[in-house]
């Protein structure tokens, strides 16, 4: 018997490899932002810088371990045994779906820490955040167990599907409140007259850029939702793209955070986004950025130009 024309296994490998592949120069631009304005002087930044390189080793390591999966399924095994060989419980088969879960535990742990910052370390705002986290964690690891549990797998299919849901929850949750806090705050600076109305660089221009580089990983989350309910033999597909996409959001809000503030040193009007750093807006101004303004200006009115009060202090990093 040959092999079928449409094999979800092999459209899983082929889509994730496209997204890595995004996702790869977006990671060395980002890391090469960090490096050459010296993040890591922050504490919180020193965090995000490396958790975006564990991010993409954990990444990588899932699309190679997807690769062998497809070498060994379709190469090493003969047509009438795959079957069996996807179904089996062997090492690259439990390593694949626990590197998957091991990235969406880093992943939604930097966005509870950046919203904690962010309330300048309120646990209480972070609350629900951490229970949504502890019980997705929780049915992670359980997943995880069962696959050296198949004969009990058909009894737990409810709380397994609900995983997903979960997750998705969790990501549009957590952002969602740190947007709405810099919202707030943008409200807050407009109401106080210290707003510059010529500045691009100000708390709603950052806070679109958080929300619309998170939701790309929820968008990727609710395909994975709705493949589940139409198709749930294909639900591997869209779950494992998520993997590169959550490692690309992070990527792309240093990215274009940093071309934000790049754009308004260099006194231009047009929204070109991608090239430089995001410290001004996240932390005190470093030398490099004072010497870029005008040398006569306070640091009151470093404030008025990106529209950040004193009493609230954005955490470093992505």
């Amino acid at each position: 018997m040959g092999a079928p024309v449409f094999d979800p296994n092999l459209v899983a490998i082929w889509c994730e490899t496209l997204v890595y592949g995004f996702y790869t120069p977006l990671f060395f631009q980002s890391l090469l932002i960090a490096r050459r304005r010296s993040l890591r002087r922050s504490s919180s930044a020193q965090v995000f810088k490396y958790a975006t390189i564990v991010l993409y080793t954990i990444a990588t390591l899932h699309v190679s371990v997807g690769l062998y999966r497809i070498i060994v399924g379709f190469v090493y095994t003969m047509p009438d045994e795959r079957m069996f060989y996807w179904f089996a419980r062997r090492w690259e088969h439990v390593c694949y779906f626990t590197v998957q879960s091991i990235m969406s535990y880093v992943g939604q742990a930097l966005l509870i820490y950046r919203c904690f910052r962010m309330y300048d370390s309120n646990w209480l705002v972070i609350t629900p955040s951490l229970i949504l986290y502890a019980v997705t964690t929780g049915i992670s690891l359980f997943c995880n167990y069962l696959w050296s549990r198949p004969d009990i797998v058909l009894h737990y299919t409810g709380l397994l599907d609900s995983l997903i849901p979960l997750c998705f929850a969790q990501h549009l949750f957590t952002p969602c409140l740190t947007v709405y806090r810099l919202l707030r705050q943008h409200h807050e600076s407009r109401a106080s007259g210290i707003q510059n109305s010529r500045s691009r660089l100000n708390l709603r221009t950052v806070s679109m850029i958080i929300l619309e580089s998170t939701m790309v990983y929820s968008v990727a989350l609710l395909v994975t939702i709705i493949m589940q309910c139409v198709d749930p033999q294909n639900v591997q597909i869209p779950s494992s793209m998520s993997v590169p996409t959550l490692g690309l959001c992070f990527s792309l809000i240093t990215i274009r955070l940093h071309g934000l503030t790049s754009c308004e040193y260099n006194g231009q009007d047009k929204s070109t986004l991608f090239t430089v750093d995001h410290q001004f807006v996240f932390d005190t101004p470093d030398t490099e950025d004072t010497q870029n303004l005008d040398s006569s200006d306070s640091r009151s009115e470093q404030l008025r130009s990106v529209d950040v009060p004193t009493k609230l202090r954005l955490p470093s990093g992505s």
